[in-house]
């Protein structure tokens, strides 16, 4: 018999099958399911390019809202910027 696919209840997920799985995996039993969410977000921001699929995967208004809640975890996200927008106030050679 085929599962039934529905709305999912975060507490019957939680109990039935997340905690399990974490004490089953020997992660922290204090794990909750909304930190995984903030790992996958960071994970994606910290690869390149990937802050738009971190906005769409986590549905929020606009990809300001996901720069906001994570930028402060990559303080040297702003030094690497810095650096490449210096580039374009040196004049080039031959001019």
């Amino acid at each position: 018999m085929a599962a039934q696919v529905g709305l999912l209840r975060h507490n019957l997920f939680a109990r039935r099958q997340f905690k399990p799985a974490v004490l089953k995996a020997r992660l922290p039993a204090d794990l909750r399911l909304h930190e995984l969410r903030h790992t996958y977000a960071v994970s994606c921001i910290a690869s390149p390019g990937d802050l738009l699929r971190s906005d769409a995967a986590h549905g929020h208004s606009s990809i300001t809202v996901t720069y906001n809640t994570y930028v402060h975890l990559f303080p040297e996200r702003d030094q690497e910027i810095t650096r490449s927008l210096e580039q374009f106030d040196r004049p080039a050679d031959g001019l």
